[in-house]
């Protein structure tokens, strides 16, 4: 059984809560449809033929989808993680701030 005249010490942190009511933005949902746009100029998007015939280029492809893309897309997002890593982060760069 613990003494009443001790002290307990208690290591919890003080937490408070603090809220902001704002004004409200108003916002709409839009949609769009990608039809036309982004078909070379040898096709024609409104024949399915064309339409066709570059799908399966695409496809068949592999310097034309998706994938070229991305593989494109990591490479230069590695090389900005790479520089980003050997900035000593440390080092006092300009002296007096």
């Amino acid at each position: 059984m613990r003494d009443p005249n001790t002290k307990v010490l208690s290591n919890l942190p003080v937490l408070s809560q603090h809220s902001v009511n704002t004004e409200r933005t108003p916002i709409s949902s839009k949609g769009m449809s990608h039809v036309e746009g982004g078909w070379p100029a040898t096709c024609d998007p409104t024949e399915p033929v064309d339409v066709q015939r570059y799908e399966k280029n695409l496809y068949r492809d592999t310097s034309l989808g998706f994938s070229h893309a991305t593989r494109e897309m990591v490479t230069g997002a590695g090389n900005c993680i790479r520089q980003n890593n050997e900035i000593d982060l440390f080092e006092e760069y300009f002296s007096g701030e």
